[in-house]
């Protein structure tokens, strides 16, 4: 294992716990609204899909151990929102830190624990 790679892990269970807090007790209409919040959670995901993107490249089979984790999407992610492909979806990001990221979360947590 790359030696930052237990800190990179501790900085995306950090985000995800982020988004969560972020969208606690807001409801999708509300957070279709709120610029500050999509924001902040768009950010986070961005630095999700940064980080995700450094662990593929410096600790491959790390990437490869952990297949259940979807690295590949967070970075794809991190491109769309940070380039802007598209014009953003916040309808996506809004079911992105609503469904994935409690379970990205919890699968985080259980590699961390190995």
């Amino acid at each position: 294992m790359y030696e930052r790679t237990p800190d990179y892990l501790n900085k995306m269970i950090e985000l995800c716990q982020d988004i969560a807090l972020f969208i606690e007790g807001i409801p999708h209409d509300e957070f279709m609204s709120d610029k500050r919040t999509q924001n902040a959670v768009a950010m986070s995901l961005i630095a999700l899909g940064e980080i995700a993107n450094t662990i593929y490249q410096k600790d491959p089979e790390f990437i490869k151990n952990n297949a259940q984790i979807p690295w590949k999407y967070m970075r794809g992610m991190r491109n769309i929102i940070a380039h802007g492909y598209f014009e953003l979806d916040f309808n996506i990001i809004y079911q992105t830190a609503e469904r994935s990221i409690p379970e990205l979360l919890t699968q985080l947590k259980d590699i961390t624990k190995q």
